[in-house]
């Protein structure tokens, strides 16, 4: 998958500074292994290296293009790169964390559930998968409403008419394989995750962290 560069991802994701902050937060801090999937161009690779230099990061991307611009990035050539679909085989490893952002809503259902018990079993106990992406609410409302307001967020960002009236039209095509929140952290849990926790929301974009740990017995908000 083809990431935006900074500057326009920036414009099209509402509240870009604390959707990736949050990522970032979820993410575990000292030496270890992660995984991420999607990588693109390596937008959210660069954020997690500066922040955790001491991490090694394998990262999968689908697009050698895409691959090959992310190598090119001075800040990225610590990170191993692998070009594969995320919906096959992965290479073979046990990882600390799993991250990805803006990249499992292209998938259909059956795709994303299988892709979420891949990422179970790629995680060590007491793993964490930290994921930023687009969902859908559960009524035509609340979507009519939230794409009105992010057509003007965009617009508001400097993004052009034709650029942000594609990107809605891109939604569009997609709708019905994006998940509902509720639908998403369902399939976080059925895969085995003990808690699917989503610490941030706004209107269409949520990030959700699912943790492999020992319950301990208080219900998760």
């Amino acid at each position: 998958m083809r990431m935006h560069d900074d500057d326009e991802l920036s414009k099209a994701v509402m509240h870009h500074a604390i959707f990736f902050e949050t990522i970032l937060d979820f993410l575990p801090e000292g030496p270890g292994d992660m995984l991420e999937l999607g990588s693109g161009v390596g937008n959210l690779t660069a954020i997690v290296t500066k922040s955790r230099p001491e991490v090694r990061i394998t990262a999968l991307e689908r697009d050698l293009s895409s691959i090959r611009e992310a190598e090119n990035r001075p800040e990225l050539s610590g990170v191993r790169f692998v070009q594969a679909d995320i919906r096959e085989d992965w290479p073979a490893g046990r990882y600390d964390a799993v991250f990805s952002h803006l990249c499992l809503h292209q998938f259909t259902n059956q795709e994303r559930s299988a892709i979420v018990r891949h990422v179970i079993a790629s995680l060590r106990p007491g793993g964490v998968f930290v994921n930023g992406d687009m969902f859908r609410p559960n009524c035509t409302f609340a979507e009519a409403l939230y794409r009105r307001r992010w057509m003007d967020a965009m617009l508001g960002a400097g993004l052009s008419q034709e650029e942000a009236t594609g990107r809605l039209a891109i939604r569009n095509e997609r709708f019905m394989n994006i998940d509902t929140r509720e639908n998403y952290r369902k399939k976080l849990k059925r895969a085995g995750f003990t808690y699917a926790l989503s610490p941030f929301v706004y209107e269409i974009y949520a990030v959700f962290a699912g943790f492999v740990v020992e319950p301990c017995g208080v219900s998760e908000e």
